[in-house]
């Protein structure tokens, strides 16, 4: 009896141990609301902007199209998580101001995972006239999916609006909390988030972000982020397991 309780103690304990120090892929939840007065860089990356179209206010991420910054007649503003992410959930609320189709793919907004060439994954509005479109596309070694799906409001109504992503290997799309999308393929690599607006006619307009939350997802660190280690509790609590069950161990034993 004492042997077998003996080897269940163990394999508990060995279970604590590659849990405490092996490096898994863990849960974790990112919920920014934008409550303070400048874009938070442990959480976020930013590229293609300016202090004038990237900026935290009242409560909201604003990017803004002001400028042609690569010199292609295409004016970019976009934000990235430092973070890689697989099998997550996202959810955006979000506002236009300003914003006026002017053609084709000429003035949009996207919410996307992206890892390189090979590893994408984009949810892009504003391409056409009706500005309910959305357009759903996986880039996954070397195949390219596109669906297109309807949103149930348009997005120029100067409301809030809400679009989510759920991503268990593959993934469905809710809008407005409607769910349009479901089963959609995805890449098989973690991928950084990113939130960007496009205007290939500089046309000036604001993408106003209430919130991003990221949650129950592989997280892998890419870009100079630090790794959380015993700051964690993925990693202390099974710690201060392994210490309690050897004392408990001791205390059976004698």
């Amino acid at each position: 009896m004492k042997r077998r309780s003996f080897f269940i103690v163990f394999f508990v304990l060995f279970y604590c141990f590659i849990l405490a120090f092996a490096p898994l892929g863990y849960a974790i939840t990112i919920i920014d609301n934008f409550s303070g007065d400048e874009l938070d860089y442990s959480v976020w990356c930013q590229y293609y902007a300016n202090d004038n179209n990237a900026v935290v206010g009242n409560g909201c991420l604003n990017l803004t199209t002001t400028e042609d910054i690569n010199g292609d007649n295409l004016s970019i503003c976009q934000v990235c998580t430092i973070r890689w992410w697989k099998d997550a959930s996202f959810e955006v609320k979000f506002k236009l101001v300003n914003y006026s189709w002017s053609g084709v793919e000429t003035n949009y907004w996207a919410f996307w995972f992206y890892r390189d060439s090979t590893q994408e994954f984009d949810v892009e509005f504003g391409f056409y006239e009706d500005i309910r479109q959305i357009k759903v596309t996986t880039f996954s070694d070397g195949y390219y999916v596109p669906t297109w799906i309807t949103a149930p409001r348009f997005f120029n109504d100067s409301d809030w609006h809400t679009v989510r992503v759920d991503w268990k290997f593959t993934a469905n799309v809710t809008v407005d909390g409607v769910r349009l999308l479901t089963n959609w393929i995805m890449p098989y690599k973690p991928m950084g988030f990113n939130i960007g607006v496009f205007s290939k006619v500089n046309h000036t307009f604001t993408l106003l972000v209430d919130y991003v939350i990221l949650e129950d997802a592989t997280v892998e660190t890419h870009l100079d982020s630090p790794v959380q280690t015993l700051t964690d509790p993925v990693y202390w609590v099974p710690v201060v397991m392994v210490f309690v069950l050897i004392g408990m161990v001791k205390w059976w034993w004698r």
